[in-house]
Protein backbone atom coordinates (compact mmCIF):
# COMPACT_ATOMS: atom_id res chain seq x y z
CA UNK A 1 0.00 0.00 0.00
CA UNK A 2 2.87 2.45 0.61
CA UNK A 3 4.12 2.01 -3.19
CA UNK A 4 0.94 2.41 -4.19
CA UNK A 5 0.97 6.25 -1.90
CA UNK A 6 4.18 6.61 -3.25
CA UNK A 7 3.65 5.92 -7.15
CA UNK A 8 0.44 8.07 -7.06
CA UNK A 9 2.13 10.86 -6.00
CA UNK A 10 4.88 10.82 -8.08
CA UNK A 11 1.82 11.05 -10.80
CA UNK A 12 0.41 13.77 -9.47
CA UNK A 13 3.61 15.81 -9.11
CA UNK A 14 4.54 14.69 -12.79
CA UNK A 15 1.13 16.00 -13.79
CA UNK A 16 1.47 19.44 -11.88
CA UNK A 17 4.91 20.21 -13.42
CA UNK A 18 3.07 19.11 -17.21
CA UNK A 19 6.07 16.58 -17.82
CA UNK A 20 3.15 14.08 -18.09
CA UNK A 21 1.53 13.51 -21.07
CA UNK A 22 -2.06 12.69 -22.68
CA UNK A 23 -3.84 13.39 -19.63
CA UNK A 24 -4.41 17.42 -19.91
CA UNK A 25 -7.84 17.03 -21.62
CA UNK A 26 -9.34 19.63 -24.58
CA UNK A 27 -7.06 21.90 -26.12
CA UNK A 28 -9.65 25.11 -24.82
CA UNK A 29 -8.92 24.24 -21.33
CA UNK A 30 -6.85 26.98 -19.42
CA UNK A 31 -3.46 25.37 -18.69
CA UNK A 32 -3.94 25.60 -15.08
CA UNK A 33 -7.92 23.71 -15.51
CA UNK A 34 -5.94 21.25 -17.77
CA UNK A 35 -3.77 20.22 -15.54
CA UNK A 36 -6.50 20.07 -12.87
CA UNK A 37 -8.95 18.14 -15.31
CA UNK A 38 -5.46 16.04 -16.31
CA UNK A 39 -5.01 14.83 -12.00
CA UNK A 40 -8.53 14.29 -11.59
CA UNK A 41 -8.35 11.87 -14.59
CA UNK A 42 -5.19 10.23 -12.27
CA UNK A 43 -7.10 10.17 -9.61
CA UNK A 44 -10.46 8.66 -11.31
CA UNK A 45 -7.98 5.70 -12.33
CA UNK A 46 -5.91 5.22 -9.02
CA UNK A 47 -8.78 5.12 -7.05
CA UNK A 48 -10.44 3.59 -4.95
CA UNK A 49 -7.74 0.93 -3.84
CA UNK A 50 -8.23 -1.94 -1.44
CA UNK A 51 -5.93 -1.89 1.13
CA UNK A 52 -4.57 -4.30 3.87
CA UNK A 53 -5.71 -5.12 6.62
CA UNK A 54 -3.28 -2.98 9.25
CA UNK A 55 -2.78 -2.08 12.65
CA UNK A 56 -4.41 1.39 13.85
CA UNK A 57 -0.59 3.30 14.24
CA UNK A 58 -0.28 2.25 10.30
CA UNK A 59 -2.76 4.12 9.12
CA UNK A 60 -1.52 6.51 7.12
CA UNK A 61 -1.60 4.25 3.74
CA UNK A 62 -5.72 4.69 4.34
CA UNK A 63 -5.91 7.72 4.93
CA UNK A 64 -3.47 9.31 2.46
CA UNK A 65 -5.69 8.16 -0.34
CA UNK A 66 -9.03 9.18 1.42
CA UNK A 67 -7.52 12.49 1.64
CA UNK A 68 -6.65 12.22 -1.97
CA UNK A 69 -10.28 11.09 -3.01
CA UNK A 70 -11.76 13.94 -0.84
CA UNK A 71 -9.31 16.79 -2.59
CA UNK A 72 -10.06 15.61 -5.80
CA UNK A 73 -14.19 15.86 -5.09
CA UNK A 74 -13.45 19.95 -3.53
CA UNK A 75 -11.24 20.47 -7.14
CA UNK A 76 -14.19 18.80 -9.22
CA UNK A 77 -16.78 21.18 -7.57
CA UNK A 78 -14.36 24.17 -7.59
CA UNK A 79 -14.68 23.43 -11.89
CA UNK A 80 -18.52 23.44 -11.38
CA UNK A 81 -18.90 26.50 -9.53
CA UNK A 82 -16.55 28.73 -11.68
CA UNK A 83 -18.50 28.59 -15.11
CA UNK A 84 -21.83 30.01 -12.60
CA UNK A 85 -20.26 33.38 -11.81
CA UNK A 86 -20.30 32.30 -7.99
CA UNK A 87 -16.65 33.78 -7.00
CA UNK A 88 -17.39 33.39 -3.25
CA UNK A 89 -17.58 29.58 -3.05
CA UNK A 90 -14.89 28.62 -5.08
CA UNK A 91 -12.88 30.36 -3.47
CA UNK A 92 -13.74 28.88 0.04
CA UNK A 93 -13.17 25.43 -1.21
CA UNK A 94 -10.02 27.08 -2.13
CA UNK A 95 -9.01 28.03 1.18
CA UNK A 96 -10.08 24.46 2.34
CA UNK A 97 -7.64 22.99 -0.45
CA UNK A 98 -4.48 25.07 1.23
CA UNK A 99 -5.81 24.35 4.80
CA UNK A 100 -5.32 20.45 3.80
CA UNK A 101 -2.10 20.76 2.12
CA UNK A 102 -0.50 22.83 5.66
CA UNK A 103 -2.17 20.34 7.61
CA UNK A 104 -0.87 17.44 5.82
CA UNK A 105 2.52 18.41 4.22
Amino acid sequence: MIHFVRDLRAKLRAQLSGRESGVIGKADYSPVEGRVRGLLEIVRRELPVDGPDLPPQAGWPLVGPALIARRSGTLESILELQPLGRSTDPLILVRSLYDHAVTFA
